[in-house]
């Protein structure tokens, strides 16, 4: 083989490489969207799966943001108080509390979102819609969701 036949050997070879990192390259992007893809697909199914949960639970369940507000709440919570979801979704929770346990409230909100250890249960007192008072236990879980929908 002359010397020429060698270099244009090597200059195809170097082709043929340069085309293999393109391809390379080409299906990591196609890769990294198909996950994205996957991962849209799947989030309407996994909204709507705990949307049917957190509607049907038969105990009240109410998400909370960072400020106290109530972000989401369900059926059973609302009722408790008197009221209906849309009435409490984005009033802050102290229009349900009882004055006198008010402070109690935020101060283990402003623990809790410190990290700070707090109890994982709190008894105070919720108020009803009608004024009448009622007693409830309230459980913290830390979670990170988007309920803007």
């Amino acid at each position: 083989m002359d010397s020429q036949s060698s270099v244009a050997l090597q200059a195809n070879d170097d082709s043929h490489q340069q085309r293999i990192h393109e391809l390379e390259q080409q299906v990591a992007q196609l890769q990294v969207q198909l996950k994205e893809t996957q991962k849209h697909l799947e989030q309407p199914q996994r909204d709507t799966l705990f949307r049917v949960i957190f509607d049907s639970a038969g105990v009240g369940l109410a998400v909370i943001d960072t400020a106290g507000r109530m972000t989401a709440i369900n059926r059973r919570a609302a009722d408790m108080a008197g009221y209906t979801p849309d009435e409490l979704v984005g009033t802050f929770c102290s229009k349900v509390i009882h004055p006198a346990d008010r402070s109690l409230f935020n101060h283990y909100l402003a623990a809790f979102l410190r990290d700070e250890p707090v109890e994982d249960r709190l008894e105070i007192r919720h108020l009803h819609k009608d004024g009448s008072i009622l007693w409830v236990s309230a459980r913290w879980q830390p979670c990170v969701m988007d309920m803007a929908r």
